[in-house]
């Protein structure tokens, strides 16, 4: 039966006149009102705030959303995974997707990588005018959404390792409800010392948390500085060192959910998203920004 327009039901402009030009159309009310649904319901990334992402800092970026699961979103590496592989859980606290991590086997990692590797505090930056390392003062950042499932306070869960054989490198872990980063330069005692924020106690209480940590390697009093971050908030300020200013450039993949291969253990039961290591100190206004974005870091369009 087709539709038929009346002349009677022509709508009036606010003053009582007749608008020759805005008839009711009853089919077309019907395809825009499902399209504006469609739009509603399937285009987020549309109609969700993301923040800005970081500029000139970013080295390695784990989305691990829809069209993005495959390879490292800054550095372009691909993603391998662990056998069994690791099943992606929809929706991740951003967006589409993050890994279900099983905490005996699972994990994803991208091979070893220059720009992932952090230099020395102090030196020089470039070698025979190629660079082996991204960060030409050594300072880095790491931060990413974490969401613990049955953690055990003995056991150290990591959220990304970047270490090679001594060890050499850096890792940030979850060590019963504190943050945790090892600094592995070969110096001091052992050759790497550990670092702890205070104690975070919703950290751990099963629900999503965006966690960052700044590593300032050196300043003008010869100190080193952590800062810890939780769903964007400082937390007691910073952790000072001293040594541990060495490279830490190593061969080793950048894993996320279980240490490197030269360092088994550590893997992380519960889901992981947004994984990003940047090669300078982000300031509290570009962690607080991410923490706060439903939608997280904006992220390039169309989906490749």
């Amino acid at each position: 039966m087709k539709t038929r327009f009346r002349p009677d039901l022509l709508r009036r402009t606010p003053d009582g006149h007749k608008n020759q030009h805005n008839r009711l159309c009853p089919v077309r009310a019907v395809i825009g009102l499902c399209a504006l649904a469609l739009l509603l319901t399937s285009s987020p990334a549309v109609l969700a705030q993301c923040a800005p992402s970081p500029t000139g800092a970013m080295v390695a970026w784990f989305a691990f959303d829809q069209g993005y699961d495959s390879y490292d979103l800054a550095g372009g590496a691909p993603i391998s995974w662990s056998f069994p592989e690791p099943a992606l859980v929809s929706p991740g606290f951003v967006s589409y997707a993050a890994p279900s991590l099983d905490g005996a086997t699972t994990y994803a990692e991208i091979p070893n990588t220059i720009v992932a590797n952090i230099g020395p505090g102090t030196g020089t930056c470039f070698t025979g005018g190629e660079g082996a390392f991204s960060s030409c003062t050594g300072d880095f950042s790491i931060e990413a959404w974490v969401n613990l499932q049955g953690h055990e306070p003995s056991s150290p869960e990591t959220v990304v390792d970047k270490r090679g054989p001594g060890p050499i490198g850096y890792s940030l872990y979850i060590n019963a409800n504190r943050l945790g980063l090892q600094l592995a330069d070969g110096t001091g005692v052992l050759g790497y010392d550990n670092y702890d924020s205070l104690p975070l106690t919703t950290l751990v209480d099963s629900n999503w948390h965006h966690v960052a940590v700044t590593v300032s390697r050196l300043n003008q009093y010869g100190f080193g500085g952590i800062e810890w971050y939780l769903d964007g908030i400082g937390q007691g300020g910073s952790t000072s060192f001293t040594g541990h200013n060495g490279s830490l450039v190593n061969n080793g993949p950048v894993r996320i959910g279980a240490n490197g291969p030269d360092n088994p253990g550590g893997f992380f039961l519960g889901y992981i998203d947004g994984v990003t290591i940047y090669n300078r100190v982000l300031t509290y206004h570009e962690i607080h920004a991410i923490a706060e974005a439903r939608y997280g870091k904006c992220k390039p369009y169309p989906f490749p």
